[in-house]
């Protein structure tokens, strides 16, 4: 009998997973919002009306919700996972939260007999529609194994950090951190660069070309030059996970150095009111200390005040 995979949230890369997942299991969705479960119907999912009524139909059961708070509604809410989990089950959480949110609901499912692995992704929207993603797991490799198969269609790269729930969740807030500190960086290069004098498509070009480029250079300053700050990650969403990488240094007691100026960058663009932006408008804020923005020469009106 084929492994039957429950799945909810279908945001704007969760439903992309899901609709991989249906090509090749039987799959039972769930979200809020009508339009994406339309989505998945038509693509042979069923759709359920609840957390619970997933759970009660999935061996395998991803979460891919946005927050720890809306992770927990989805398992202990009214009509929450928690009340149908079959014993057995492998849940799978593909939100980024902490490690010890991990570990909390890890203990959680293993009370009702269930496992648990934290898996959150990288690689973005296109990665999500092409199965490409990548996976950083943390927890039993037992569980690991058994959906494994599932876990295939959404992503080529599956890494398991280490049998210790909360690992994978490590992981990924690590890199989330390091892709923070070089967008602010790259922010401040580009926004220089035009206070100097030079075409930020010129700059673009030097740096794609030399020692300064980086995923994060090449993948987020082409849509500030053409100013296309549609939302494919929020940035509120990093603020999040900066924060969280702090508080693992605290407990770990390290002192990181840029990792607290990167969030404090995001933050002035959150207090000015561009946290469901894409996290490259990150950028603006930095636009208004300078009393530039980042477009080309012959697009290119100065800022009307500078941030004092």
């Amino acid at each position: 009998m084929s492994t039957q995979v429950g799945f909810i949230g279908l945001g704007a890369i969760g439903k992309w997973m899901a609709l991989n997942i249906a090509r090749h299991f039987p799959l039972t969705v769930y979200d809020i919002r009508q339009e994406p479960l339309k989505e998945l119907a038509s693509a042979g999912a069923c759709v359920a009306s609840s957390s619970r009524e997933v759970a009660a139909a999935s061996d395998v059961l991803i979460t891919m919700v946005r927050t720890y708070a809306q992770t927990r509604e989805v398992f202990e809410g009214m009509d929450g996972a928690l009340r149908d989990l079959r014993r057995g089950a492998v849940v799978v959480v593909m939100s980024t939260i902490s490690p010890h949110q991990a570990r909390e609901l890890g203990a959680t499912v293993s009370a009702v007999g269930a496992s648990l692995l934290d898996s959150p992704v990288s690689g973005g929207y296109l990665r999500a529609v092409e199965g490409t993603l990548t996976l950083m797991v943390g927890g039993p490799s037992e569980a690991l194994n058994a959906c494994r198969p599932v876990l295939e269609t959404m992503a080529t790269n599956i890494f398991h950090i280490g049998p210790q729930v909360g690992l994978g969740q490590a992981a990924k807030n690590i890199n989330n951190m390091l892709l923070g500190i070089q967008e602010v960086g790259a922010s401040e290069a580009m926004v220089l660069g035009v206070k100097a004098g030079i075409d930020p498509r010129l700059l673009y070009e030097v740096i794609t070309h030399s020692t300064g480029d980086s995923w994060a250079f090449r993948n987020r300053m082409d849509r500030v030059i053409t100013r296309d700050f549609e939302t494919r990650g929020a940035l509120e969403i990093l603020v999040k996970d900066l924060g969280i990488a702090l508080s693992m240094a605290d407990d770990l007691e390290m002192r990181l150095m840029l990792a607290p100026i990167a969030l404090k960058a995001y933050q002035e663009a959150m207090a000015s009111g561009l946290g469901e932006e894409d996290d490259s408008a990150v950028v603006k804020a930095i636009e208004m200390n300078a009393g530039v923005e980042v477009r080309p020469v012959d697009d290119h009106p100065p800022l009307s005040e500078k941030k004092t």
